[in-house]
């Protein structure tokens, strides 16, 4: 049985992963902290992906919106009402396993396979083809930062 720990996983790697008949998907066992690990799931039909953050997480993109310059009022509640009207809490059951909900699959177009992507602190669910197509420029936007940062 997994305990609590005081750090927080960093979501790291690339896992291909099969989407069951219920829509549920394995969380690698080094992306959870507990046996029943609370995410907030947003599609993000622009980029072809759903978001899975902490609790946490989930929390400070409010006070991201809240702290961003330039933007409205108008537009920050806008932003806030969408952001959480479209997010759904999931927990993982004692397999580590995340039902991930019926719209938000269908919105991304999420089937049989999906890919997770570690993004440090979230991680995100992608329809293997989408995340095929999207990946020569994914690579090239890597490359150029990676020469520019020297690694």
């Amino acid at each position: 049985m997994a305990t609590k720990t005081t750090t927080k996983p960093i979501f790291s790697g690339r896992y291909v992963h099969a989407l069951d008949p219920k829509n549920r998907i394995t969380i690698p066992a080094d992306w959870r902290e507990t046996d029943h690990d609370p995410y907030y799931i947003i599609p993000r039909e622009k980029t072809g992906c759903l978001v899975a953050m902490s609790p946490g997480e989930f929390q400070a993109m409010r006070a991201k919106a809240e702290a961003r310059e330039g933007m409205s009022p108008q537009k920050r509640r806008i932003f806030i009402r969408e952001f959480y009207s479209r997010a759904e809490r999931c927990v993982t059951d004692k397999q580590g396993r995340l039902l991930l909900p019926v719209d938000h699959c269908k919105k991304i177009g999420l089937e049989e396979g999906v890919i997770l992507l570690g993004t440090d602190t979230s991680f995100e669910i992608w329809n293997p083809k989408r995340r095929e197509e999207s990946q020569p420029v994914h690579d090239a936007v890597f490359d150029e930062m990676a020469d520019e940062m020297e690694l």
